[in-house]
């Protein structure tokens, strides 16, 4: 049954056959839709939800699926739920749940099963493990999950783009539910796939068009106004023109700075809390969707997740000027899980350049070296180093571990065993005492408990349900700590213009790190030694064997012998990746020997029966087992030293010196770094070299030996004088950039049909249809070669034009007898020769049209066959005889 909404009346001005629009009804019918009319607006409906759809592809959310069949099947449910049909809380229940088995349908193909009730069983299990793991603040490195929220998404958009179209019967509500979701998708891809957005405006154009045509065609009829349905077609084609024009244009303008530097730190305001609530969970939880942040190894999240394949650009990211070459770190992490890296519970402090930070003189053999960080093509908003960062020269956020701070539970469930040792043998004694009520007698819980905890533990909270006790809240009491993770300006710095970080850098010796001991701080101790239970045990009894086939003693010793081995394994890019359930550190060790060395991103080093991966491997792999060796140890992502510039007296950071790698920490010297990639030059020990920097245009002298390695496996080949970030950069864009003439050449060729189409038709849209058809049928006669004469009637005009284009000659006679009828009777002609003109003009026009290609090359036209009277020479203006040459005539 139809709605009032979806009956929209059929245009008489169409030009098709009965056969046509009897397809196009039962096509109508088939779609929930009736009326020529409205099936348009159902097609017009769809290609906007196809243009949708194809821009989420092009951006590549990790392992998404195709999402074509949701949407159309989204937006036919939602076109055929308008009907009232039910109450409409449960119509649109019902039709938001049938998109739920259709996206898993559409998942489902990437899942593990034999059939496909065994797929969708592996695609319902794995949305449980995806859900506990949630709950419980951990890693999913599971894509599929985030491919059925995305396929249930655009279902909604679709669903209720549809719905909203054919209900309210205005192409505002489909309009704004499908440009959000193509701009949300496109601000994720920042200057690509734009296209896609051009595509989708046409097509709202159109879609605007029509349905106010159709509207205001049912308001006249409602109102008893005559019109002419001819007017259909050139309705259309002028907005889609202007608006073809109008997305051209736009095309050209630059997609950047398009907006103040007010109203853009206003909307950072109106949505940082959103975004700060939201980014760390979705890090957690979709680490391997390609978006902004996703928990890459040169993102600098809260969270570092395993992954697969990566790769790296030769693009200049910012400068630093400095004389030392270091490792540069942006974030360090502190806690392991199998599934990657977390930076902890961090507590962001605003910190201005007057702040003194509790650093400097509490550790050994460091020195403050002031950094001067500057990027030319773009804003800065982290401060590197995120580690030891003395002071910042403009107001900063410094987020630091606070002190541990941990829940225990007093009734039921394990207690959890990757706790600091102390704490898990107190929580336990806790629990036993709690059980024996004759302990507290009539003493407060909080007394007697807080009697008990050791003196570097407080009491925080307790937790309570219905008067009895749960859980207790403790956290360390210490000496004060300064535990940074990373750095950021507060307002991000412009384009050339410098931020001035004053950092201590290590100069210990290998001797005195040997030396330093073992004695720990319980704030180091608390963090930096604990891992999960899902770490197999093959990982610590390999790091048991390394230790001893070595000999190793001291802490010193045992990151020595490590950092070794794993130097002797294979570099490479080019990784599977560990499955969702699988520990990193141990796919790497043991599973990445079976996969080949392919790709271009490997190093000389690799081998297709060796461990194989890249840094951020090797540095998980050296912190985890110095973890197992009872070495406290963490993750750091950042940049390596990068590439000297004798001239700026610096070094030009790029994305390829994207880099991760392994502290450990010693007594008394902090937070030491350790290179296990293999190709990437150990850190100096004892006194760092500096640069010889050159002012002139002369030859460099690089003190430090060969140029920093890129994360490639190998060590760059070349020397002399450092380029300049700007050369770079040029560079960089001529090599990156495509071509820009075929785009314009495209464009330029849109915009002349647009216009030639324009200027032919500027005249003939106040005619009839009749008059329409004849002034056409004049122009295309006269590029045919055979233009009309000043002394020549319509039917003249018309048996001449069949002289030259044979296919044309009774369609052109038909015209012109109806161009005549209505140009001199005096009255307006029935609708019925009108819709006969539109029947005859299609077959005149591309007759004509073919005549004029075939003047081009030279074809003579044939003239058709006639009747001949009996005197040729005195024969009616309308007879079918051949023209008769006069001296032919006369023998």
């Amino acid at each position: 049954m139809s709605t009032g909404s979806l009956n929209m009346p059929v245009s008489a001005g169409l030009d098709i056959t009965g056969r046509v629009r009897k397809e196009l009804e039962v096509a109508g019918r088939i779609a929930g839709v009736s009326g020529t009319e409205g099936l348009i607006t159902y097609v017009l409906l769809g290609l906007m939800a196809l243009v949708v759809a194809w821009s989420v592809q092009l951006a590549d959310w990790g392992d998404s699926p195709v999402l074509i069949w949701t949407v159309l099947i989204g937006t036919a449910v939602g076109v055929a739920f308008v009907r009232p049909v039910g109450p409409w809380p449960l119509k649109h229940l019902f039709g938001i749940l049938i998109g739920l088995p259709i996206s898993i349908w559409q998942v489902s193909s990437s899942a593990d099963g034999a059939n496909v009730f065994a797929r969708f069983g592996d695609v319902w299990t794995r949305l449980d493990i995806w859900i506990d793991i949630a709950r419980a603040d951990g890693i999913s490195t599971d894509p599929l999950p985030f491919s059925v929220f995305l396929s249930v998404i655009a279902w909604l958009v679709a669903y209720f783009a549809g719905w909203s179209l054919f209900k309210f019967r205005t192409p505002w509500a489909p309009s704004f539910i499908f440009g959000l979701a193509i701009l949300t998708n496109l601000s994720y891809r920042f200057g690509q796939f734009e296209y896609t957005f051009y595509f989708f405006a046409a097509i709202a154009i159109a879609l605007f068009a029509h349905v106010t045509l159709v509207n205001t065609r049912r308001r006249w009829d409602a109102q008893g106004i005559q019109h002419s349905h001819g007017l259909n077609a050139d309705a259309i084609l002028a907005p889609i023109a202007i608006g073809a024009i109008v997305v051209v244009i736009a095309g050209f303008m630059p997609m950047y700075k398009i907006r103040p530097d007010t109203l853009d730190r206003a909307w950072g305001a109106m949505k940082d809390p959103f975004r700060d609530r939201l980014s760390d969970d979705a890090l957690r939880l979709f680490p391997n969707v390609g978006g902004i942040g996703s928990g890459d190894l040169r993102a600098f999240d809260q969270v570092l997740a395993f992954k697969g394949r990566i790769k790296f650009k030769e693009e200049p990211l910012f400068f630093i000027g400095t004389r030392y070459e270091t490792l540069n770190p942006a974030r360090t992490y502190s806690v392991y899980t199998s599934q990657g890296w977390l930076a902890g519970p961090v507590a962001e402090f605003n910190r201005q350049p007057a702040d003194s930070l509790p650093l400097e003189g509490t550790l050994l053999e460091r020195i403050s070296v002031e950094q001067r960080i500057v990027s030319d093509d773009g804003k800065l908003g982290f401060a590197v180093p995120g580690d030891y960062a003395l002071n910042i020269d403009r107001p900063y956020i410094s987020e630091e571990l606070p002190p541990i701070r941990v829940q225990l539970n007093m009734v039921e469930g394990d207690l959890g065993s990757n706790l600091p040792a102390d704490i898990l043998s107190y929580a336990d004694e806790l629990r036993k005492i709690y059980l024996e009520p004759e302990i507290f007698d009539r003493a407060p819980v909080e007394d007697v408990i807080g009697n008990l905890l050791p003196p570097d533990l407080e009491i925080i909270d307790f937790g309570e349900d219905r008067d009895v006790l749960e859980s207790i809240t403790i956290q360390r009491v210490t000496e004060p700590i300064f535990d940074q993770v990373a750095a950021r300006f507060t307002d991000r710095t412009e384009p050339g213009e410098p931020g001035v970080v004053q950092r201590l850098i290590s100069q210990a010796t290998g001797e005195q790190l040997d030396a330093a001991g073992t004695e720990y701080p319980l704030w180091v101790t608390d963090r930096y030694l604990q891992l999960p239970d899902s770490v197999p045990g093959e990982v610590a009894e390999l790091a048991n064997q390394i230790v001893s086939d070595a000999d190793a003693i001291t802490p010193y010793e045992i990151t020595e012998a490590l950092t070794a081995h794993l130097r002797g394994f294979g570099y490479s890019q080019d990784i599977e990746g560990p499955g969702p359930e699988v520990d990193g550190v141990s796919y790497f060790l043991f599973d990445t020997a079976n996969e080949p060395c392919s790709g271009a991103s490997i190093g000389s080093g690799c081998d297709d029966d060796r461990p194989k991966g890249y840094s951020q491997y090797f540095g998980s792999a050296l912190a985890v087992m110095l973890r197992t060796q009872g070495v406290p140890a963490r993750m750091v992502s950042g940049f390596k030293a990068g590439t000297f510039d004798p001239v700026r007296a610096g070094f030009v950071i790029k994305d390829v010196d994207s880099h991760g790698w392994a502290q450990a920490f010693f007594p008394d010297y902090g937070w030491i770094d350790l290179e296990s990639t293999p190709g990437v030059p150990q850190p100096l020990r004892g006194t760092l070299p500096e640069l010889e920097v050159t002012f002139s245009g002369t030859t460099d002298s690089f003190a430090a030996g060969d140029n920093p390695f890129t994360e490639t496996g190998e060590f760059p080949q070349g020397e002399g004088d450092g380029p300049d970030l700007d050369d770079l950069l040029s560079a960089t864009r001529s090599e990156s950039s495509t071509p820009l003439w075929p785009f314009v050449v495209g464009v330029a060729g849109v915009l002349g049909l647009v216009v030639s189409i324009l200027a032919w038709r500027w005249r003939f849209w106040a005619m009839s249809p009749t008059g329409r058809a004849y002034a056409g049928m004049s122009r295309l006669g006269w590029l045919s070669g055979t233009g009309r004469r000043r002394y020549e009637t319509p039917g003249e005009y018309a048996l001449r034009l069949g002289e030259t284009a044979r296919d044309a000659d009774e369609g052109a006679q038909d015209i012109a007898r109806a161009f005549e009828l209505e140009t001199y009777s005096g009255r307006e002609i029935p609708e019925a020769i009108h819709e006969a003109v539109r029947e005859e003009w299609p077959s005149v026009r591309w007759a004509l049209i073919r005549r004029a290609l075939l003047r081009l090359i030279g074809v003579k036209p044939k003239p058709p066959l006639r009747i001949a009277l009996a005197n040729p020479i005195e024969r009616p203006l309308y007879s079918r005889i051949a023209p008769v040459e006069a001296d032919s005539a006369t023998e």
